[in-house]
Parts: structure tokens; C-alpha cells; sequence
């Protein structure tokens, strides 16, 4: 899904659901093909989800989009510039309402520096390893969220 086309999808999401947490995690495919959200039509869309998450009494966790893998196939479908501009979209939002921000870019692009290990099957979709890390970082992240107090 993108991000662009979400709103409805999550408004369902909250009206039928009870949980106390929602993990946004959405974006890569906005940057995908010929028709790629400019950045700053993602930030409005992102905002409102935000807004929607948030006015449902929800907390919420955000999470930055994995690195591309430029030397791999599926990698040149995308525009990693957006990606990144998305992701500075993310941690923006996460600063100015005060939510925490599971940082998956940082954390995969360290790890990846630090063991030269690819990431990605294929540019884009992360390797078992790599999801395994997506996962701890969040959840961690999503577990932290749920310790702090409603505001």
C-alpha cells in the first residue's frame, strides 16, 4: 500500500480495532514507479495519519523506511532521494507530537556498515536476518510506547 492511499484503510483500522498502540510503518511504495509522491504531499498524508491515530486516543510508534540497496535490480524502481526525504518526514512528525520514532534506516545502515552484509534480496525487500532486526527494533520500540504514560 502507500501511504497516499492509506486513509481510509486506517480509518477502518480504528474505528473496528481496541488496541492501545498503532505502528505506522508505510512509505517505500510511495517512492515506487512513475508515479512517486512528491515529499511534500507525502508529509501532508503522513500528518494526517498521524492526526487520525492520535485523535482515536491511540498511541503511536513511527518507523522510518529500510535503505536501499542501489546495487541490486529492484532498488532503481524507486527514488531513494524521496526515501530519504520521507524518512526526515517521519522523524519530524515523531518530534513535533512527542512520539517515539523507531529509526529501522539507521539501525539497517549501521548494521550494514558495520558487517558488509546485504540486507535485501533484492534493493528493496529485506532479507530474513534483516526483517528479524525490523522486528526487534520495533517491537522494543512499540514496548517502550506502551510503558509511558497516556498524555
Amino acid at each position: 500500500a502507500k501511504a497516499l492511499e492509506s486513509q481510509e484503510f486506517l480509518d477502518n483500522i480504528l474505528k473496528e480495532s481496541r488496541g492501545p498502540l498503532v505502528i505506522l510503518a508505510m512509505g517505500t511504495n510511495d517512492a515506487f514507479g512513475e508515479h512517486i509522491a512528491a515529499p511534500e504531499q507525502f508529509a501532508a498524508v503522513y500528518e494526517a495519519l498521524v492526526g487520525a491515530i492520535l485523535a482515536s486516543g491511540r498511541k503511536a510508534v513511527l518507523v522510518t523506511l529500510p535503505p536501499l540497496e542501489n546495487d541490486k535490480s529492484q532498488s532503481q524502481m524507486f527514488s531513494g532521494t524521496n526515501l530519504d526525504a520521507y524518512n526526515a518526514v517521519v522523524r519530524a512528525a515523531g518530534a513535533r507530537h512527542g512520539l517515539l520514532v523507531a529509526d529501522i534506516n539507521a539501525v539497517l545502515t549501521k548494521l550494514r556498515l558495520k558487517t558488509l552484509v546485504s540486507q535485501t534480496v533484492d534493493g528493496v525487500h529485506l532479507t530474513a536476518a534483516a526483517a528479524v532486526v525490523w522486528r526487534d527494533t520495533v517491537y522494543a520500540v512499540a514496548r517502550q510506547a506502551l510503558a509511558q504514560p497516556v498524555k
